[in-house]
């Protein structure tokens, strides 16, 4: 995570820095077994690669932190930067996997559940009374 001279917090992906890179200006060729970019002198800001979207986001001079520190779930961090403008958001570099989305049918998850329950309950009594025949006999 970074903040850039143009007032953005961004995430530099690792593919960008990967020492790897074919260098094209210097003649080596990619090689096609390894999917990497090929190098180049700028790093390119990607506009997905922005965490702050389209705000600007005014960093102090001295007094200035950019903070980075995981969640509980496994696929997503939180950014925390303060300096004259305080800025907090949730990020998930590869998309959060590890949860719901929110056209997820959580009704019909609880209808399986409770039908799952009352078969659960059915076959436990029948095996009760399956029980007490096989005794009685």
């Amino acid at each position: 995570v970074l903040y850039t001279s143009s007032g953005r917090v961004a995430f530099l992906r690792r593919d960008l820095v990967d020492p790897r890179r074919p260098d094209v200006s210097a003649g080596a060729k990619p090689d096609p077994s390894i999917p990497l970019k090929p190098y180049h002198e700028h790093l390119a800001q990607v506009p997905t690669d922005v965490i702050s979207y389209h705000l600007v986001v005014e960093e102090g001079s001295l007094q200035s932190e950019l903070m980075s520190f995981p969640t509980y779930m496994e696929s997503t961090s939180e950014v925390f930067l303060a300096g004259l403008d305080l800025f907090y958001a949730r990020f998930a570099p590869s998309s959060p996997y590890d949860m719901l989305p929110e056209q997820f049918q959580r009704q019909i998850i609880v209808l399986a559940s409770i039908g799952i329950f009352i078969a659960t309950v059915v076959a436990y009594q029948m095996v009760v009374k399956k029980s007490i025949r096989t005794i009685w006999k």
